[in-house]
């Protein structure tokens, strides 16, 4: 059993409590107590709160200080719950910090919380009453998620009891368990001999005195990314950490392990091993399905842009009626003046009256369509827009129109200064408030979506796109919005609708799933996030205030989850009827907090909810820009933003939103450099969708391959890419150049027998002399070679394929000896990275003829007798590609046409910051690549490649956790509207920095290409 540790009258209770409070604890209401093992990191504060939240009322709290000096002070209260804090002044190790809070706690039942994980409200509760049902056990635990630094959820800890499974690893984390002390008393107690896995011993130990009970429910929260042991996480760096520290365990307990447990323990795992099959199963068949939707949401999307032009060109129509409108008024003026004279005038004062709306309408049909531009990307129906009038001319009047048309046209207003009263609203802001202007005002009113909140789509309705593509029902999108219009109709006399009302005739799990997707797509804006946090450091109130059709809960558990916890209250209008557009809530405001706008100001990013209501009804504002005009603001973005904006693509939202996510996290810090932002906006989708791509080819082909061979250069940053995004295949990083593979190709330098290979060294394409040739070569030892290609150049005949090889065929002996020397240690190089270990092998690369593949179909082929088969999976392929039915690709896989003007650009997406690789020679203990020859514009390139792949991977991590790497939304021609984009629409510095960069079109160093053509 464990060594004995002090005697608990050697540690110090800092903080003490009356000890008669044991007696009033004794009763039929059993106490609990909570142990916290604590290193005093903050966190420790959240852990503290889910337990003064929990609905089980009889409660205390032991906080086992384990860092020793400079703990936090603590309370002897929080809440309504006794608090202790037990301090012995040095560091303590887990388990030793363990057996002190179990020797320092009263209660009946006990439960560990570490300090930087949650418990649910009703954990306790139910884990009670858990045990109450089942009186024989003295254990019961719950389900527990696991979720990342973001707040999604990673996986959970749910799997029912087995007295096996808990001997083969520990699935019980050590905050899931309600135990009896009974237990203690029965000698179980943390091994101070162990440094990790201490809980998985002691519930070994429990369990050789009761079952453990399962209370299916969730019932507290994991944080793995603030999680410092390793233990939990299956990064590769802690496996062989893990493993150690489980052969510990497994050695303390083998003397007790019997021959029946042994027979569980494998049939279990026979039993979790099919359950992973039947998933893989399922998800294969997933798969299917969304490649068999795919032509139809094609069709649907087509209809939609369709329609959408239909009503551009409706809007330019009546457009135009307008103007010849307002030519015929002006030459009717005269009879007008006329008119006013008259009495006849007076006795139509009535009509006169009823014009002025009408007059309005017209002024506000432009302003509104700018509006929603600015959401939806569409212009709304002219009969849309004339009920939307006529609604707010029958609750507010004529006042209400002149309000709305004068906040709509607010944006081409210059900015000013932030006053409490001006009659125009100023251009919103991207610059936060100072520190003067927060000490100006003691509450604050915050707009929730897009103020402090902001999704990774460019439209709130993409969100719906999306939940139609991944719940392959085309039609889902236009269904949803349908019937939200249909419901406000339905509840004309409600001032906002319900999301329940809206699905009162849909399938209730839609309603579910839209609520997920909005906590999973919603991040706190970056832009408004600091200013949140000077104003909580400052002890401002703060209201959040939401039009919004959610509920007050959901939209609680949107901003907990964007890290917005400390504030007053939330108003929503869907829970009371009140709307900021409308000026309702800021009436009902001012009646429920007295004067509350004289020290108050709102801030948000509508014209008219954030700025022209709040302002109307006596409230300072501050506007923060919204979605369109932050895209218009943005000097990578706006040049081309109109392109952009009208032709908008789910795939393209996607991109703009998480870039816009990514790059308002820079406010207030340097902004990145053009190419980061080139390479995140740019590469980042193209390669993260790319590794979705090839994922997916894995898939169809059925290859079941444990790594993937990425080729280098351009598998650089591809294979880091893919490393981000997805667990497994492993990616290999592999020494292959097009020059290394080709030479180890060559057997005769005969042109019947090595024609695709040579044609790499003999054409004639880029060379104006013997060096560019010898370079291509990579040996400075050819010199009879050398000798006969500078009298080539000397007797002034051009160039030529024919005349090249005829040189080389000339020092035939000497360059076949060193092609098989080079053979021989590429190939006991391709053997030590395993690339001959599986039946199948997979090659990655940017591809368009796949001269690397083709080289390596000839080795295998000469040297094997048996080979592994050899797959290429590409960007893209010509369709005349050699081997061709071994190779498919993702932009084009045949015709390059729509991609043609743009494969440089693509290959500097995906250039490498490291030398190129000649040829490979055998180091001390492994391979060592031998580089090219780095020129000037090579070193240039190699700068510029270290910020395009660290704006890529930065993608690839935010399509990591906001779309769990699941990226099919986006398709090949959502790249080719990008790029054409790009060229079309380049700005000033786009033409600066791709105009000074040059690409090498063939093997050697002629950069004489221009990066992209046309800009």
């Amino acid at each position: 059993m464990p060594p004995e540790i002090p005697h608990p009258d050697q540690y110090t209770e800092v903080n003490t409590i009356e000890s008669a409070i044991t007696n009033a604890f004794e009763g039929s209401t059993p106490l609990v107590s909570v142990i916290i093992r604590s290193m005093g990191r903050p966190s420790l504060r959240e852990a503290l709160h889910s337990v003064v939240h929990q609905s089980y009322s009889m409660i205390e709290v032991i906080v086992v200080n384990a860092k020793g000096q400079g703990h936090p002070e603590l309370p002897t209260q929080i809440g309504t719950v006794p608090l202790r804090l037990v301090s012995r002044q040095t560091p303590l190790l887990r388990s030793a910090a363990g057996n002190a809070g179990l020797d320092s706690a009263r209660g009946k039942y006990l439960i560990f919380l570490d300090d930087d994980d949650l418990f649910e409200p009703t954990h306790i509760e139910r884990l009670i009453q858990t045990l109450s049902e089942h009186p024989e056990a003295l254990l019961a635990y719950a389900d527990v998620r696991i979720v990342s630094a973001e707040g999604v959820t990673l996986g959970c800890f749910n799997q029912d009891y087995l007295a096996a499974r808990l001997w083969s690893g520990n699935f019980l984390p050590i905050h899931a368990v309600l135990f009896d002390r009974k237990l203690v008393e029965l000698g179980c107690r943390f091994d101070e001999a162990l440094d990790s896995y201490e809980d998985w011993d002691f519930w070994l130990q429990a369990s050789r005195w009761s079952t453990f009970v399962h209370c299916p429910s969730l019932g507290a929260t994991y944080r793995i990314a603030l999680s410092q042991s390793g233990m939990a996480t299956n990064a590769p760096e802690f496996l062989p950490l893990q493993l150690e520290a489980k052969k510990v365990i497994w050695r303390k307990w083998w003397p007790r392990y019997d021959v029946e447990t042994f027979i569980d323990t494998i049939e279990d795992l026979k039993h979790q091993l099919d359950l992973s099959n039947k998933n893989a199963a399922e998800h294969a068949a997933e798969l299917g399905q969304l490649r068999a939707s795919y032509e139809s949401l094609t069709t649907q999307f087509s209809q939609l842009e369709n329609t959408a032009a239909r009503q551009t060109h409706d809007i330019a129509r009546l457009e135009g009626m307008l103007e010849d409108s307002e030519r015929r008024s002006a030459q009717n003026e005269q009879i007008i003046d006329a008119l006013r004279s008259s009495t006849s005038w007076r006795i139509t004062a009535p009509l006169r009256l009823a014009g002025r709306p009408v007059a309005q309408f017209r002024h506000l049909l432009a302003a509104w369509r700018a509006q929603q531009m600015s959401t939806e990307g569409a212009t709304p129906s002219v009969l849309t827009l004339l009920l939307k009038t006529v609604r707010t001319l029958l609750r507010e009047g004529t006042s209400g129109i002149k309000l709305r048309t004068t906040a709509l046209q607010s944006r081409t207003i210059a900015p000013g200064p932030l006053v409490a009263n001006v009659k125009s609203p100023p251009a919103a802001s991207r610059n936060l408030l100072s520190w003067a202007d927060i000490e100006r005002y003691e509450t604050f009113f915050i707009d929730v979506f897009d103020t402090a909140v902001i999704r990774t789509w460019c439209a709130p309705t993409d969100v719906f796109k999306y939940l139609a593509a991944n719940k392959k029902d085309s039609d889902f999108a236009r269904r949803r919005v349908e019937r939200e219009a249909n419901t406000r109709t339905e509840f004309k006399s409600q001032r906002e609708v319900s999301l329940e009302q809206i699905y009162a005739k849909l399938p209730k799990d839609e309603l579910s799933e839209e609520i997920d997707a909005e906590l999973r797509f919603c991040v706190a804006n970056p832009e408004f996030k600091p200013l949140y946090d000077r104003l909580v450091e400052s002890s401002k109130t703060i209201y959040f205030v939401s039009d919004m059709y959610l509920d007050k809960d959901s939209v609680t558990r949107i901003l907990s989850r964007c890290g917005f916890q400390h504030y007053k209250n939330l108003f929503v209008s869907s829970e009371d009827q009140l709307l900021k557009g409308d000026g309702s809530r800021f009436a009902w405001l001012k009646v429920t907090l007295p004067g509350c706008e004289q020290q108050a100001i709102h801030i948000g990013d509508n014209p008219i909810a954030d700025h022209a209501q709040p302002r109307a009804h006596g409230f300072a504002t501050h506007r923060l820009p919204t979605a369109e005009e932050w895209f218009d603001m943005d000097d990578f973005i706006t040049s081309k933003w109109p392109a952009l904006r009208d032709k908008r693509s789910l795939g393209q939202s996607a991109i703009l939103g998480l870039f816009r996510a990514w790059k308002s996290g820079f406010i207030g810090r340097e902004t990145p450099s053009y190419w980061r932002q080139f390479g995140f906006f740019y590469g980042g989708a193209l390669v993260s969708a790319f590794c979705g791509y090839i994922h997916a080819e894995l898939d169809k082909r059925r290859l079941d391959v444990s790594r993937l061979f990425f080729l280098a250069r351009d598998g650089d940053i591809l294979s880091r890419a893919y490393r981000v995004l997805y667990e497994k295949p492993d990616p290999v990083y592999t020494f292959a150049s097009r020059r290394c593979m080709s030479f180890a190709a060559l057997y005769s330098l005969d042109e019947a027998d090595d024609k695709n290979q040579l044609r790499l060294f003999t054409t004639s394409v880029g060379v104006s002399g013997a060096t560019d040739i010898l370079e291509r070569l990579g040996y400075p030892d050819l010199t009879g070679l050398e000798l006969d290609l500078l009298r080539q150049q000397s007797s002034g005949q051009p160039w030529t394929d024919a005349n090249i090889l005829a040189a080389l065929q000339k020092h035939r002996d000497t360059l076949l000896v060193k092609a098989a020397t080079e053979r021989d240690i590429l190939l006991d190089y391709l053997r030590e990275i395993g690339f001959f270990d599986e039946a199948d092998a997979v090659v990655i690369d940017v591809g368009w003829s796949g001269s690397i593949q083709n080289a390596l179909h000839k080795i295998i082929a000469r040297e094997f007798a048996s080979t592994p088969r050899l797959h290429g999976i590409y960007l893209g392929v010509y369709g005349d590609a050699l081997y061709k039915e071994h190779k498919s690709g993702y932009l084009f896989d045949g015709v390059p046409a729509p991609f043609a003007p743009y494969l440089n650009l693509i290959e500097l997406l995906t250039s490498s910051p490291q030398d190129g690789v000649m040829r490979l020679q055998r180091g001390d203990c492994s391979f060592e690549p031998i580089p090219a020859k780095r020129t000037e514009h090579e070193a240039q390139r190699q700068e510029i490649s270290e910020q395009i792949q660290r704006g890529i991977l930065e993608f690839a991590d935010l399509a990591r956790q906001h779309f769990d790497a699941d990226l099919g939304f986006l398709k090949p021609e959502d790249f080719e509207h990008l790029f054409s984009t790009l060229r079309t629409h380049t700005s000033e510095l786009d033409s600066t920095e791709l105009g000074r960069l040059r690409h090498a079109m063939t093997l050697g160093n002629k950069f004489d290409q221009f990066v992209l053509t046309g800009a």
